[in-house]
């Protein structure tokens, strides 16, 4: 119970950073500072919950007693909170097939990526990244030192997106993926 609690908190952060991120940051084009907010406001949305703030003042006895006499308590009865039906084991099922799913799709993903860049004309050069060219039409993309394009689009607009992918590649786009991956699997 308490896990799916500190899951909901960050999961607010989370929300909360976000935001913030695109109400205040989203325009500017200094990428490397917003991929510094997003990664580190990432982590920083599973640290908070473990913070605790705490406000003591001094009251007087009157305060206090009239405060304690404002307090009403209904006690439910004992046998309820201790042999009532929880829901607690379906939500860690639920949240625990759900964490499979983004762990089996991610793995998926990374194993049919090795399958294109195996089964592609492969061609190295001044790129500065090991081209893949296939034969069927895909949107370009890059995965580490890897670019991965349709010969259609290396014909027509090769170098264009070359230059792009290889942005993503000098910049480590795949490390944020991976780096990503516990925050999509806790969440």
């Amino acid at each position: 119970k308490e896990f799916f609690i500190y899951e909901g908190k960050v999961a607010l952060l989370l929300v909360a950073f976000y935001l913030l991120f695109k109400v205040l940051l989203s325009r500017e084009t200094f990428h490397r500072l917003n991929r510094m907010i997003l990664l580190g406001t990432s982590l920083l949305a599973f640290v908070l919950p473990f913070c605790v703030i705490t406000y003591t003042r001094e009251v007087s006895a009157a305060e206090a007693s009239r405060m304690m006499t404002n307090i009403s308590i209904e006690a439910m009865p004992q046998e309820i909170l201790l042999d009532g039906p929880t829901i607690w084991p379906w939500v860690m099922l639920v949240w625990g097939l759900g964490a499979l799913a983004v762990l089996m799709k991610n793995l998926w993903s990374m194993l049919s990526i090795a399958r294109l860049l195996r089964s592609s004309n492969s061609m190295s050069g001044d790129y500065q990244a090991k081209i893949h060219i296939l034969d069927k039409e895909l949107t370009p993309f890059s995965w580490m030192g890897h670019i991965v394009l349709s010969r259609q689009d290396f014909e027509e607009n090769g170098s264009v997106i070359i230059t792009h992918e290889r942005a993503h590649i000098r910049l480590a786009h795949s490390i944020d993926n991976l780096l990503m991956l516990p925050v999509l699997l806790l969440q």
